[in-house]
């Protein structure tokens, strides 16, 4: 039998160099056609499905709930059918990994005797780690493990026995070699994070079960850990009163309703008046995003996405609509690819939907702002009603009087749509183009005008009917 083609995975996330295998929709040795969908795989951002590039009869490389290394195979095609005794041998494979990589990575030894008599502490003493061992299989490095193990020169054969080498495997075999670490207790562990300085945390005490996160899951927790660890956040908020922004927004034939859209297509202005809040920090230096990529926070409780739209301060109200409605549908449907929640320079999550009054909504890794936007609350029997705005920032690249003039200027002009209605009652119209998104206030000077237009439904302004 031939050697068989590798099913080989694209890098979709730069940050990613492992991803998790969730299903299989071909059966181990069934043939297929080329475009089959055969296998779903989690990446840090986004569920891919994963096709045949060409016809001919599947062998599985790894089982399901699997973590791949992005440089291996994920299975082989063949051209012939696979003889039962290779499928054989090939599940039998599948399961001593999977159950070898259930097993703690390492483990150390724990004296709890210290020297002088029992003192009531304990300590870790300095040993290497054991690692497990893993048959049949060639050691595969991450990028980070090979960078550490060159640093601290660290032979590849340290390591010989394991299936697959992170940085904390290296991390843990250079701190165990080179470095002592106390716990005042045997019931607290020792949990690594990604910088190379361990924390101590302790043990729970109650029955517990568990349940292993997502790779999106964890992926989120990693990027909101990074934001808070570089950052010092701080966060101010306004109250603003409306007559109903989003019962305003309904007959709008621009936005059709879409609060979200307005949101974003302000807020993208704001950010070139305010642009400490579209930065990031590094030490001793801001660096400026050139681009206004704002990202959107979406969770109906099937996972936080956070789509992104590009470049929103180039685009009219009515662009950013239509937009956001797809990427709405994208995440509904699960089909946002990885260049759709990526490169986001400003975040806004929008709870309006949700019934919430206020919150603190999180800083993204490499970002220097989030706007948390509340339901609007509307006291029984009472007309006027109101809603929050939240600014969380880094306060290493501005300061809360600025994040307040950004807060009050947005305000400002979300409350010019409701100012710039015509009419009164149920029947309530706005004079917005409907191309442009610009309001009556927004023309350049009095010459500017809006005519009313059957096509597009609404008004058009004057340079739009010029071709500008």
């Amino acid at each position: 039998m031939s050697a068989g083609t590798p099913i080989l995975l694209e890098r979709d996330n730069v940050n990613d160099e492992v991803v998790t295998l969730v299903r299989w929709f071909v059966q181990n040795g069934e043939r297929v056609d080329a475009g089959t969908l055969i296998a779903e795989i989690e990446t840090s951002k986004a569920n891919v499905e994963v096709q045949a590039s060409h016809a001919g009869y599947l062998q599985w490389g790894f089982a399901e709930k699997a973590d791949v290394l992005l440089t291996e195979p994920l299975g082989h095609i063949f051209s012939e059918p696979v003889p039962a005794d290779a499928l054989l041998l090939a599940v039998g494979r599948l399961s001593e990994a999977s159950s070898s990589l259930k097993q703690p990575a390492f483990a150390t030894s724990v004296d709890t005797s210290s020297p002088g008599g029992n003192t009531g502490e304990s300590r870790q003493t300095d040993v290497a780690p054991v690692f497990s061992s893993v048959a049949g299989y060639n050691t595969c490095f991450s990028r980070r493990a090979q960078e550490l193990m060159q640093e601290h020169g660290i032979p590849e054969e340290r390591f010989s026995a394991m299936a697959l080498v992170r940085a904390e495997d290296v991390l843990a075999l250079i701190e165990g070699r080179h470095g002592k670490s106390t716990s005042k207790s045997k019931d607290h562990v020792l949990l690594r994070s990604s910088e190379s300085e361990p924390r101590v945390v302790g043990a729970p005490k109650l029955p517990v079960i568990e349940v292993p996160l997502s790779r999106m899951k964890r992926s989120e927790g990693q990027a909101l850990a990074s934001g808070v660890r570089n950052t010092i956040p701080s966060a101010v908020s306004v109250t603003c009163f409306t007559r109903g922004l989003r019962a305003a927004l309904e007959s709008n034939p621009v936005v059709a309703g879409n609060v979200g859209a307005v949101i974003v297509y302000e807020v993208a202005r704001l950010l070139r008046k305010y642009p400490a809040f579209n930065a990031t920090y590094r030490p001793s230096t801001m660096l400026q995003y050139e681009q206004v990529n704002i990202g959107y926070a979406m969770d109906d409780g099937r996972g936080l996405k956070v789509a992104v739209l590009q470049d929103c301060d180039q685009k009219s109200l009515l662009e950013i609509s239509s937009e956001l409605r797809g990427l709405v549908l994208g995440y509904l449907e699960d089909k946002l690819n990885p260049s759709q929640i990526s490169g986001g320079t400003f975040t806004i999550s929008d709870l309006s939907g949700s019934g919430v009054s206020s919150f603190l909504p999180l800083i993204s890794e490499d970002q220097g702002a989030i706007l948390g936007v509340s339901s609007e609350q509307f006291s029984p029997g009472e007309y006027e009603g109101s809603y929050n705005l939240t600014l969380a920032f880094d306060h290493q690249l501005s300061e809360g009087r600025t994040a307040v003039l950004f807060l009050n200027d947005l305000k400002d002009r979300l409350l010019h749509y409701e100012k710039a209605m015509v009419g009164g009652g149920t029947s309530v119209s706005f004079v917005v183009c409907a191309r442009c998104g610009r309001g009556v206030d927004e023309l350049p000077d009095a010459k500017s005008y809006m005519v009313r237009t059957s096509v597009p439904p609404g008004h058009l302004c004057n340079l739009c009917i010029a071709g500008f």
